[in-house]
């Protein structure tokens, strides 16, 4: 947990200019206050991109971090409110391969929380493991799942890439 509270500021280039193509289905006018309570709650620094999602660096122990959007936006499923958090851990220059494919298939059926997507930025394809919890959630809940989300996709970033750009 101690990892988590070390987050920082930082821009990543592609990934920003990605969340502005991916933002054009759900574009968010605003950033979300209650994400800003419990961001601030735990004392965890953040930026606001202009589709008002927020942006944390999760800075780990070994030197390596991950950058992990926390969407304004929400969707509803019948009463309940959902909020996506999410992480770039793969990207191609191309089409994604069999193989990477099927790797984040099979991630799924050993993470907790969340999944891989495939998802297209910028004429790029990417692996994204997503997450979604209550718009409304406790602190706490906010904290693991930035956890999660950031360890699981710079684990995989590490695996498939082996390099920390993301």
């Amino acid at each position: 947990m101690g990892t988590v509270r070390s987050l920082s500021l930082s821009v990543v280039a592609f990934v920003a200019a990605a969340v502005v193509v991916q933002a054009g289905e759900q574009q968010a006018a605003k950033s979300d206050p209650r994400v800003k309570a419990l961001l601030e709650e735990l004392e965890v620094k953040y930026t606001v991109d202009k589709d008002g999602d927020y942006r944390v660096i999760n800075s780990f122990e070994d030197g390596r971090s991950q950058l992990v959007f926390v969407n304004s936006n929400t969707s509803k499923l019948a009463t309940m409110e959902i909020r996506e958090v999410w992480s770039v851990g793969y990207l191609s220059e191309g089409t994604v391969s069999p193989a990477v494919a099927r790797n984040l298939l099979l991630e799924n059926g050993r993470v907790k929380i969340g999944g891989w997507q495939l998802s297209r930025f910028s004429g790029k394809e990417a692996g994204v493991f997503r997450a979604q919890i209550k718009a409304d959630c406790d602190a706490r809940t906010l904290l693991l799942t930035l956890h999660a989300v950031s360890q699981t996709a710079d684990e995989k970033e590490k695996e498939l890439v082996g390099g920390d750009d993301l």
